[in-house]
């Protein structure tokens, strides 16, 4: 499986023909929308043709950054057969930007097979609690996405902080052979701000190294200044604290 990093948490996965795409953020609509200083760091390296050959679309959860809908807008006027997995809030708004009911699939707490390639579990994320509607539905998840041909997982969190409960299931899955985790850590200045911030750098790899994953793509730290975290941070904690499992910085990785 092959995974090329887009910036902030967004990411391609593709193997054989077939592509899931995750967050993606690829505009300035943060910018234009929310708060002039949300000025993108890095440019976009995707090009929009591509969407043409994109399989599916899992959105963690309904922050723009996330689940932005100028970049979704321009997916389906390439691509209108599309199908987008997303919770109830992320549902919401794909409908609101004319995606069609039967191209949205709520996610769900339950492996579900989206090809003969891959299937898919969602859990929750901690962002900044875990949150459930009425219904039980979670507001925030993250995305366990197994190769069905050799059982690998990769582990893609969304935005999340460290919770027991998400570590009690993830101690329940087995083969996951990558985790895509933020690092772009919850601090007082953050919150003084209305930043939700999420794990930090060292609660990244201890993460990963209590739950035994042999590689940790760190992803959330180089889109926003408010949010941004310096590459050789990253280096140098994981070098200096001497942990075992692979750290992956490189836009393009093979797994």
């Amino acid at each position: 499986m092959k995974i090329k990093l887009l910036g902030q948490s967004g990411c391609l996965i593709s193997f054989n023909d077939k592509r899931i795409i995750i967050d993606p953020y690829l505009s300035n609509s943060a910018m234009k929308l929310i708060n002039s200083s949300l000025k993108r760091l890095r440019p976009t390296n995707f090009n929009y043709n591509q969407a043409k050959k994109i399989d599916w679309v899992f959105i963690t959860h309904d922050h723009i950054d996330h689940c932005d809908p100028w970049t979704l807008g321009r997916f389906l006027k390439v691509n209108p057969n599309i199908r987008y997995m997303g919770p109830v809030t992320v549902v919401k708004i794909l409908k609101s930007i004319g995606i069609k009911d039967k191209y949205i699939y709520l996610c769900k707490e339950k492996w579900f097979n989206i090809s003969k390639e891959f299937k898919v579990l969602s859990i929750p994320a901690c962002h900044p609690k875990i949150h459930r509607d009425k219904n039980n539905n979670l507001r925030c998840v993250g995305y366990l996405i197994k190769n069905r041909f050799n059982n690998s997982i990769i582990y893609h969190s969304g935005d999340t902080s460290v919770h027991s409960d998400i570590i009690k299931k993830l101690k329940k899955i087995s083969n996951i052979k990558v985790a895509l985790l933020p690092v772009n850590e919850k601090n007082f200045y953050k919150d003084r701000d209305n930043i939700i911030g999420n794990m930090s750098i060292r609660e990244a790899f201890y993460l990963c190294k209590e739950l035994k994953i042999p590689n940790l793509i760190p992803v959330h730290w180089d889109m926003f200044e408010q949010n941004s975290v310096h590459i050789e941070e990253i280096k140098l904690i994981y070098r200096k604290l001497k942990f075992r499992f692979k750290l992956l910085t490189s836009r393009i990785n093979e797994i």
